[in-house]
């Protein structure tokens, strides 16, 4: 029962990955990173004083999606599902043990 809980959780994950490293969709995030920056110039030129705190929270949010396949593969390399799958088991014996 919990395997096939990962299994679904692992498929799901994947293909947010494939969906996160496309090509269109980096392509479309560093047109909004060019997007947000320019608002920054434009409105520092414009003498807004508070644009850098508006916009940044997005260019944080931009640059986290167009890193989020390397962060992923950085965490994640060379796991398979069945060592994923033992050491859920692993935490799961463990917790039963201590709820006793």
């Amino acid at each position: 029962m919990f395997a096939e809980g990962i299994a679904v959780l692992d498929s799901a994950g994947e293909s947010i990955l494939a969906l996160v490293s496309a090509k269109w969709v980096k392509a479309l995030l560093v047109v909004a990173l060019i997007i947000e920056f320019g608002v920054i110039a434009f409105g520092n030129a414009q003498g807004e004083g508070g644009v850098i705190k508006k916009v940044l929270p997005w260019i944080i949010g931009t640059a986290g999606i167009l890193g989020a396949t390397s962060i992923v593969n950085f965490f994640f390399s060379g796991i398979t599902q069945e060592e994923l799958t033992m050491a859920t088991d692993v935490i799961q014996a463990f917790e039963a043990v201590s709820v006793v």
